[in-house]
């Protein structure tokens, strides 16, 4: 890496999420050199689950197991639980909760492609609403 903001120790932990009793944790797993997902049980009891992410990454025309993710949160779609991530090179994809297991690798849904130069900081969840008062899940 020639950008000492994108080191692999700057990217050791990307977010951090808290989510039914779970800590999510996203970065770079550094002893693959590969993007991880960490669930850490809460209260902290020692057991820390690890998967290394893929995805498909449309700008580049390929798989990527090193982007790190650089923002998510948990969502509920349709009654199961996600993880929404934002890659800084700008991705934005799915990963179900239920196929993060330890030394798993899973593979993202990429719904989106934010657009090449965007890096995003933050994702939020709120509930919108129509003229009709119709209510609906909002990202941003």
């Amino acid at each position: 890496w020639n950008d000492k903001s994108m080191s692999s120790q700057n990217l050791a932990i990307t977010d951090l999420d808290f989510h039914k009793g779970k800590l999510y944790i996203s970065g770079m797993n550094n002893t693959d050199f590969a993007s991880a997902l960490r669930v850490a049980d809460y209260p902290f009891n020692g057991n820390t689950t690890v998967a290394t992410t893929d995805i498909y990454h449309t700008i580049h025309n390929q798989q990527e197991t090193k982007a790190p993710i650089r923002t998510m949160l948990i969502t509920e779609l349709d009654g199961k639980d996600y993880v929404l991530a934002a890659y800084t090179c700008t991705p934005l994809v799915l990963f179900p909760l239920d196929e993060i297991k330890d030394g798993a690798k899973i593979t993202g849904k990429t719904i989106a492609e934010l657009g090449y130069g965007n890096t995003p900081v933050d994702l939020l969840a709120y509930k919108g609403q129509d003229m009709e008062q119709n209510t609906f899940d909002v990202f941003l």
